[in-house]
């Protein structure tokens, strides 16, 4: 899977589904790789640069933390570059 693309759409989530009330707000975007394949990732980074064609790269992100054990998950989301 190729690490770079661009946004063609995102939205801010500020009333998140049970689960993610943590992590609001955040932003869901679809990004358009550079094979062509459109993915819907969290996008991450500066809010101000996060728009349609903007150039996005693949992070490796934290993404929750277990409480009961104490393992903290990890994710891929794209970052504005």
């Amino acid at each position: 899977m190729p690490n770079k693309g661009v946004i063609v759409s995102f939205t801010k989530i500020s009333i998140a589904p049970e689960g993610f009330k943590h992590a609001v707000p955040y932003i869901i975007g679809l990004v358009k790789l550079d094979n062509g394949v459109v993915v819907s990732s969290h996008v991450v980074g500066e809010e101000n640069k996060i728009k349609i064609g903007a150039c996005v790269k693949t992070v490796f992100r934290s993404f929750y933390k277990n409480s009961e054990n104490g393992v903290i998950n990890y994710t891929t989301k794209f970052e504005v570059v």
